[in-house]
């Protein structure tokens, strides 16, 4: 007998229950506030996402502006390298001849060609030389 009316008092609650809901869920006010709540979800959401795509964009175009940086100095490296190395060239051209023998009687004379530094830069050729004017 307890378990019956047990049973029947569970089934008025959550009869009772159930049409608090739906009245509740029928009822304007509560409609107007669930849609409201819902916009306001939609908006923030959407604002988030504009705000992330906004961040992933500059984080993007800092990456490219770096990447495009460390190519510049990676030519600009690539640039100094091939200089120095035709410089070097330049230099072993130099030094690859062979010297000059003199024969005078008993003596031998030998003369080794005397390399010329270049300097790539003008300003400094004239920096270098000093010149004099005569009045």
């Amino acid at each position: 007998m307890k378990k019956l009316k047990r049973k029947e008092r569970r089934k008025e609650i959550a009869e009772k229950e159930r049409l608090e809901e739906e009245a509740r869920l029928n009822d304007p006010e509560e409609e107007r506030k669930r849609l409201l709540l819902e916009q306001q979800e939609a908006e923030r959401i959407e604002k988030d996402r504009i705000d992330f795509e906004e961040r992933e964009k500059a984080w993007i175009i800092k990456q490219q502006q770096q990447q495009r940086d460390l190519e510049e100095q990676e030519q600009q490296l690539s640039q100094r390298d091939d200089i120095k190395e035709e410089e070097e060239e330049e230099e072993e051209d130099d030094d690859d001849s062979p010297p000059e023998i003199i024969w005078l009687g008993n003596e031998i004379i030998i003369k080794k060609k005397k390399k010329k530094k270049v300097n790539p830069n003008p300003l400094l050729l004239l920096h270098n030389h000093q010149v004099y004017m005569l009045c």
